[in-house]
């Protein structure tokens, strides 16, 4: 990649750095990042805040995909974008959409980007979000030092990013082309009717319920910790 279209992928990421109508420019006419390649390409974006269940969804409906296209390789057993793309399904983008940490994933410089897009949005309770993200950004990947309290109230990490990029979503559900709204707390209610609809909404041919059963149980919280 050249340093132009390095600089170009880090404005995209950062929207602090420059003016809307330049991100647009650059956007559409110089990055050549595989991952605004990826956004261009897909049919689906999953998005949600950090710790808000996005994991759990990948394993299961990539575990549903992985039997009902009768894959062999357990690395493709996740859901993702090279996964659709392999087995020839409407591709799809996976993202925090801004929420994350800087640079990790990337998303697009406003949500019109999303107009022609199918979205699953998932949400969960910001308090359970919030005790499950700080401990993951303070033992596990050592992106914050102090209290629980204080990463609540950070501006980089806690309900004063949480809560604006929720906003921003409900403002701009009628944006996407179709947006499915899915609760973590549904998901653990019930599980066979939550991924049945994720499922129904990505135009997965499961056949029955067996199939999404057995990628509940493929997707169990023991399986889930090992990860």
């Amino acid at each position: 990649m050249s340093r132009w279209n390095k600089w170009a992928g880090r404005v995209l990421r950062r929207p602090s750095l420059m003016g809307s109508l330049l991100k647009d420019k650059l956007y559409s006419q110089f990055i050549d990042d595989p991952a605004v390649l990826q956004f261009q390409r897909s049919r689906y974006c999953l998005i949600c805040y950090p710790k808000a269940g996005r994991t759990w969804v990948q394993v299961v409906i990539g575990a549903l995909i992985h039997d009902v296209h009768n894959l062999h390789d357990i690395d493709q057993k996740m859901l993702n974008y090279e996964q659709t793309r392999y087995v020839g399904i409407p591709r799809l983008t996976i993202t925090h959409d801004g929420s994350g940490p800087p640079y990790r994933d990337y998303y697009p410089p406003s949500k019109s980007y999303y107009h022609d897009k199918r979205v699953i949005l998932i949400i969960r309770d910001v308090r359970d979000v919030m005790v499950s993200y700080y401990y993951q950004c303070t033992r596990r990947e050592r992106l914050f030092e102090g209290t629980l309290s204080q990463f609540i109230r950070d501006h980089a990490f806690g309900m004063p990013r949480v809560m604006p990029f929720l906003k921003d979503w409900y403002e701009h559900r009628t944006v996407p082309e179709k947006l499915l709204l899915v609760r973590y707390e549904d998901m653990q209610l019930d599980k066979v009717a939550t991924f049945r609809a994720i499922a129904d909404f990505m135009d997965i041919r499961y056949g029955n319920d067996l199939r999404v059963k057995k990628a509940i149980e493929f997707g169990s919280f023991d399986r889930m910790r090992e990860m």
